[in-house]
């Protein structure tokens, strides 16, 4: 029977955690909207909701902002119920992105205390168990859109927390950890599908039990909540890509394979993924340790349990067959590996239950304990310098900190200033566009925006904006947007009148203006032979 972990136990992980996530500069942070690195994916969940809380639209007819060339909005990727949930909290405590935030925050710290409680009842030592959940918190990614908008963060949470109640049924033969598993499982997979990595493990090893012990029953009865999650899995995003036809391509639903880049790209994409993405996943000197710890794991497979190390070997495999499958996108897109860092407590948990159960002595050793704080506090430090840069470069703990390096801090400058100049503008500009005839439904043209939904969210308004119509002209475009049922063009840096010679026919009959942001009324004789699609 595995140790039961007290109260005490849980209040100091908690406690630890709340203390990283203060480091971290999350008690500032909570209060932001889509800012900052990929605040152009963020803009897109925080549509969704948007339009679940003004909307009132359905909960499986989920809508962007942006309007499309189909002449609509209807496109979803990962099931809606994050967004859906948020959408009621703000019907009842207002509009606001700390409760989307808090409410991703409690989800991600409710799978870490979940896998504290696995390890602590797998090697019965509070100390290791907890160093591991530590570790695994100090990955940037896992940090950063810990208490973001992406659903990829919370997919990674909800499984952790499957993985401790199949081991309650595992260990304890409690049917009720089973079904509680798979219902994690599966809203873990309709979050993010890549979440699944760690239930297919899992399944591969109870469908081999199930093959070479066909008289134990229990693990054929147990294929069956395993293959039904998998049904209704593929049924949503089967759900999905039909919803989405007329809109496709806007969110990944198939691969980009590695071997569909010819030679410099894939060097390119090597380059950053080095680079960029792995330092993101989680510090190099410490991923080069879980590499050796995996290593050990493979050459004492004879002291492994065979059920940890079935899970290991099975996860490092699919994460390799991942990264090929999806490896086109590992240019800047770092979020795609958030779900693959399920594999360092895997691996951690494997190798301290070897050292555990053969050399136990080992882990008792106060000085590598030590050192195992001090690493901690350092990879901590590191992780909290990199996070608060990206909200603010003036914070003196990310300035001053050897682990952010130059060319991040003179990114993130650029970036803090080029906001500051243009989207920065639009927030809180929905009372002042009501003002100015700007109604909710009416729909408007929003530049310069590169991205699907920034400036849209911000205004809390749908229209377009420079994303897609890649087969029109500038002025064909906005012809297009007019006779679409733009009705307003709203310029947030009001520069681009000069790079941008086009704009000036559009330019006459001007609403107001507000600092470097300018609005327009729309004319075209198009608006009166082409109907509206709204």
């Amino acid at each position: 029977m595995p140790k039961k972990v007290s109260l005490r136990e849980y209040l100091l992980m908690l406690l630890v955690l709340m203390l990283m996530a203060l480091a971290y500069g999350y008690h500032n942070s909570l209060g932001y909207g889509p800012y900052s690195h990929h605040n152009f994916r963020q803009s897109d969940c925080l549509a969704y909701t948007l339009n679940y809380y003004q909307g009132n639209v359905p909960f499986l007819e989920p809508e962007l902002l942006w309007i499309g060339s189909s002449g609509h909005s209807r496109v979803v990727s990962e099931f809606p119920l994050l967004y859906y949930v948020v959408a009621q909290l703000w019907k009842v405590f207002g509009m606001h992105p700390f409760i989307y935030r808090l409410l991703v925050l409690i989800i991600v710290f409710y799978g870490l205390l979940s896998l504290y409680r696995l390890l602590r009842e797998l090697l019965g030592d509070s100390f290791w168990a907890g160093s591991a959940v530590v570790l695994l918190f100090t990955s940037k990614i896992l940090v950063y859109y810990g208490n973001n908008f992406l659903t990829d963060a919370p997919a990674l949470a909800l499984a952790l927390a499957a993985a401790w109640q199949y081991y309650r049924y595992a260990l304890l033969g409690r049917r009720s950890g089973l079904y509680l598993s798979m219902a994690m499982f599966l809203l873990a997979g309709l979050l993010k599908v890549s979440a699944l990595l760690l239930f297919l493990c899992i399944g591969a090893v109870v469908a081999w039990k199930a093959v070479v012990r066909p008289a134990n029953t229990r693990d054929i009865r147990a294929l069956i909540p395993f293959a039904l999650v998998l049904v209704l899995t593929f049924m949503w995003y089967s759900y999905a890509r039909i919803y989405s036809r007329d809109n496709a391509g806007m969110f990944l639903q198939g691969i980009l394979p590695a071997w569909e880049l010819d030679r410099w790209a894939l060097k390119a994409r090597l380059i950053s993924f080095y680079q960029q993405i792995l330092p993101s996943f989680l510090n190099l000197s410490a991923l080069y340790l879980l590499v050796f710890l995996l290593l050990y794991n493979v050459l004492n497979f004879r002291k492994a349990k065979p059920f940890l190390l079935a899970i290991n070997i099975l996860g490092i495999a699919g994460s390799l067959v991942f990264l090929l499958l999806f490896f086109q996108v590992f240019d800047v897109h770092d979020y795609y590996m958030t779900n693959l860092l399920v594999m360092i407590p895997v691996t951690l948990a494997t190798t301290l239950d070897i050292v555990r159960r053969h050399h136990p002595a080992l882990l008792e050793l106060g000085w590598l304990k030590a050192i195992v704080v001090v690493a901690l506090l350092l990879l901590t430090f590191g992780t909290a310098s990199v996070n608060r840069l990206k909200y603010d470069d003036r914070d003196l703990l990310a300035r001053a900190s050897f682990f952010t390096d130059p060319r991040s801090q003179d990114f993130y400058t650029w970036f803090h200033w080029n906001y500051s100049i243009g989207l920065q503008g639009l927030e809180g500009a929905d009372p002042w566009l009501s003002e100015l005839g700007v109604t909710r439904d009416d729909l408007v043209v929003s530049l310069p925006d590169a991205g699907i939904n920034n400036s849209l969210y911000l205004m809390q308004r749908r229209g377009f904006t420079d994303f897609g119509y890649n087969d029109l002209a500038e002025g064909a475009r906005m012809e297009r947007f007019i006779a679409g049922g733009a009705r307003f063009l709203v310029v947030n840096d009001t520069s681009i009148y000069s790079s941008r010679p086009w704009l000036q026919p559009y330019l006459q009959d001007k609403a107001g203006s507000r600092g470097h942001v300018a609005v327009f009324r729309l004319r075209s004789s198009a608006r009166d032979t082409v109907p509206s699609v709204q």
